[in-house]
């Protein structure tokens, strides 16, 4: 398998200023070809990733692209409903990066 360039979107880098946190989010999902969601107890609760991940769903349904979505438990916890039923990467002992790799590409 060859080399995968990955670029990530962050907040604090990546948004544009004078945009609302929603529009930039939004912005982001559209231009990502994957969306990786880093699954922990935080995330579960966290009102931001919540809508981030509707976002990612929705966006992934409008493109056709069931496998756009990758979910990675980092800390374990109960994933949330809206993505049970996609399989996640297990990374909570240790991250299997050939499989990510697969998944990128």
């Amino acid at each position: 398998m060859g080399t995968i360039f990955v670029v990530g979107c962050i907040a604090d880098r990546d948004f544009k200023p004078g945009l609302s946190i929603i529009e930039n989010i939004l912005n982001s999902i559209e231009k990502s070809r994957k969306v990786l969601l880093i699954l922990t107890p935080h995330f579960k609760q966290s009102r931001w990733c919540n809508f981030e991940t509707d976002k990612a769903l929705e966006a992934a349904l409008k493109k056709r692209s069931v496998d756009s979505i990758i979910p990675i438990m980092r800390t374990l916890c109960d994933p949330p409903r809206s993505i049970s039923h996609i399989t996640y990467e297990d990374a909570t002992k240790q991250c299997n990066w050939p499989r990510i790799r697969k998944a990128l590409a």
